[in-house]
């Protein structure tokens, strides 16, 4: 009888000092009981991720009426022992100093404007770019950890992927880029780290500060990639639509010379017809091939064609606000 009433009392102790040492029965996290990345409300994944290169990472730099995906680091005691991870977590409201997930999208809304960091290292100078996004804007964060991987290891990735969805975004590239290409042996290339999509163009950064804007209107939809900085290559997606076109053409061609043996029409009708399909070829052709955009100019991409302009001079510099806050 008086072990059963150690036990209990021993037991109801235990339990004390349990409440009273986490009243909140609060999971301990990073920088005390709650990260200073995040705050209340947000929705939290049950999945603990590991990050293997915790110095590389992309940041929130400021922001208004945007959202995007954050992580959370969690320190946990299993079995005695301190277990480290992050737990990705929605935020409808981002804020300075939050950390995004790479691969992930990031939002603005109608007043949104936000400036975002890309870490590979501890300072100022390991911030290899910043973007930032305008109003109404969506954007597909590249994954970074390839890139930090491949710089320990000296090995050349490629590009990283960077979708903008919609609205517009300012690129500035800073000088670590440089050097990391430099070390990846990249520069004989002829390519920069990243590589920008929009539903209609490919704009292959070269080292350099450049916008672009993604506009639409009915059926009709508009690229605007303007060159503040160093250089881009511009270039139009090789869609199935332009392989039905070749292949249409190619087929017109041929029931011409059909026509021509049938005796439906005759050599000069055929040598004419010939000569306006294959101009028509090579125009198509010139508007897939990448142009090279010079500081101080813009590219137009209209419904797949590409034109190149100087910038005006009463050019809308939306970004800078943004970029010096």
């Amino acid at each position: 009888m008086k072990n059963i009433k150690f036990i209990i009392f021993f037991a109801l102790v235990f339990i004390s000092v349990s409440i009273y040492s986490n009243p909140k029965h609060i999971p301990v996290f990073y920088n005390g009981d709650r990260d200073s990345l995040l705050f209340d409300g947000a929705e939290e994944s049950s999945d603990v991720i590991k990050i293997s290169d915790e110095s590389c990472r992309i940041i929130v730099n400021y922001a208004v009426d945007a959202s995007g995906e954050i992580l959370k680091r969690k320190i946990s005691n299993i079995c005695g022992q301190r277990d480290t991870g992050w737990v990705a977590k929605h935020a409808d409201t981002l804020k300075a100093r939050d950390m995004l997930q790479e691969g992930t999208a990031v939002k603005t809304g109608p007043n949104g404007e936000i400036s975002i960091l890309l870490i590979t290292g501890d300072s100022k100078a390991d911030v290899i770019t910043e973007f930032a996004l305008g109003p109404n804007s969506t954007l597909n964060l590249p994954i970074l950890t390839d890139l930090c991987t491949a710089m320990k290891k000296k090995l050349d990735i490629g590009q990283m992927k960077v979708d903008l969805k919609k609205g517009k975004i300012l690129v500035n590239m800073g000088e670590k880029a440089n050097q990391i290409i430099q070390d990846l042996h990249q520069l004989t290339h002829d390519v920069g780290l990243m590589v920008f999509n929009t539903a209609n163009s490919i704009i292959n950064d070269l080292h350099t500060q450049f916008s672009i804007e993604v506009s639409a209107s009915g059926n009709d939809t508009a690229d605007i990639i303007k060159v503040y900085e160093g250089k881009v290559k511009v270039s139009v997606p090789y869609t199935g639509q332009n392989k039905g076109e070749g292949k249409s053409k190619a087929q017109e061609m041929q029931q011409l010379t059909q026509d021509y043996k049938d005796g439906k029409i005759t050599m000069e009708e055929l040598q004419k017809k010939l000569k306006e399909e294959t101009q028509n070829m090579v125009n198509t052709a010139e508007n897939i091939l990448p142009v090279t955009v010079e500081v101080g100019n813009k590219c137009t991409n209209s419904n797949g064609v590409l034109k190149v302009e100087p910038i005006e001079s009463n050019d809308d510099r939306w970004w800078e606000n943004i970029i010096n806050k």
